[in-house]
């Protein structure tokens, strides 16, 4: 697995466009990876040819707590997993298997404060098992199963550790990710940072759990990557100071019960973010008139009730039909211009006037974000 830095922002940002080449397949960042229900969706509107995907796709699970006692010490929940995930591979491209692991399960929602189970600990035949579904499933590259607020940095270590001898068993080319899950202790993202840098890893993820552009989190894993490879300024030309870095479970845009939300996911390359992938877990009723339209003059995550009032020039087409019908249509557009507005970052990094920075003003609906994400940007620099 190779990666490029074919061209970056010093000044305002630290964005970069990456080439990662997996062997066979292929991808440009920025980009927003995936999965075969997007696929779907766009095979079922014909628009499979406009949808631009890279080579790359993400196959997700979030783990329910059977799932998770069950996994690699029982045969028949392991197997109900890997059959899950086999089925949201992609032929052709390459997979990254993301099993996540919530902190806490509620067996019983009537009673939630009597049924809460959190999760404290993955011993060695859960590591192997997660681990090993991951291999027998191919991906192209491994995650080290850490649960979502773990706060061990020594069990933290000895399921990375786990994860390394199981490819030494496999005898896999497959590489291990730099894993962060959502966690409050940034001191252990620090140290887990440190191992994967010593260790030589490049490519890195970073889960969201569904918060849209986690900026604590975020802001220490990047500047921590950087300081660990003794990133500053310009470094283009460094080829053992670049990297990777994916962000699971980002959401599209901000949560609010506001008609006009700002896109959040869009915004991650400015902290240098080379791809996302969406919410793998959730759900609820759809509700057709709160169905956002994703604007990308403005970045903008418009309802679609207040379009017309609003001014917004679309295809009328988008809004009809049933909540599920009208959900699918903007999924698919909205997957559809993320392809072609990260070519258009990735062009504007091109540029020797590096132009980025000042393309994010033109962007009205979420220019608070973009103000915090630069005064993160400037705390990052001064820190790595």
């Amino acid at each position: 697995m190779n990666l490029e830095w074919i061209a970056e922002d010093a000044t305002a940002t630290i964005g970069h466009a990456t080439k990662l080449d997996f062997g066979s397949h292929k991808i440009l960042s920025p980009a927003h990876l995936l999965a075969i229900k997007d696929m779907d969706m766009a095979e079922k509107l014909g628009l499979a040819s406009t949808l631009g995907n890279s080579g790359i796709c993400i196959a997700g699970r979030s783990l329910s707590y059977l799932d998770y006692k069950g996994i690699g010490k029982d045969t028949d929940a392991t197997k109900i997993i890997f059959d899950d995930l086999s089925k949201k591979i992609i032929k052709g491209k390459a997979n990254i298997v993301f099993q996540r692991i919530p902190s806490q399960h509620t067996l019983n929602k009537d009673k939630p404060n009597e049924t809460t189970i959190e999760v404290k600990s993955l011993d060695e035949l859960q590591t192997s098992g997660m681990v090993g579904i991951q291999l027998e499933l191919k991906a192209d590259i491994i995650i080290p199963p850490l649960y979502t607020e773990i706060h061990d940095l020594k069990q933290a270590l000895a399921i990375y550790d786990r994860t390394k001898t199981e490819l030494q068993t496999f005898n896999t080319k497959s590489e291990i990710m730099g894993f962060i899950p959502t966690t409050h202790d940034l001191e252990l993202v620090a140290e887990l940072v440190k191992v994967y840098v010593k260790d030589g890893i490049n490519v890195f993820g970073v889960d969201f759990s569904s918060s849209p552009l986690n900026r604590w989190l975020l802001r220490t894993m990047v500047s921590k990557i950087r300081k660990n490879l003794k990133i500053n300024g310009k470094v283009g030309e460094k080829t053992d100071k670049q990297y990777y870095l994916h962000v699971f479970d980002a959401p599209s845009s901000q949560k609010t019960a506001s008609t006009i939300a700002p896109i959040t996911d869009i915004l991650t390359p400015i902290y240098g973010v080379d791809s996302t992938s969406g919410v793998i877990w959730g759900g609820g009723k759809l509700i057709k008139d709160q169905l956002r339209y994703f604007d990308m003059q403005t970045y903008g995550a418009y309802q679609i009730k207040v379009l017309d009032e609003q001014g917004i020039n679309y295809n009328k087409n988008l809004v009809s039909g049933s909540a599920t019908e009208v959900y699918e249509k903007l999924r698919t557009k909205k997957n559809i211009d993320y392809n072609i507005e990260a070519k258009r970052i990735t062009s504007l990094l091109k540029t020797e006037e590096n132009p980025y920075g000042a393309y994010l003003t033109t962007k009205t609906n979420a220019s608070d974000r973009i103000k915090d994400a630069l005064i993160d940007i400037k705390e990052i620099k001064a820190n790595s």
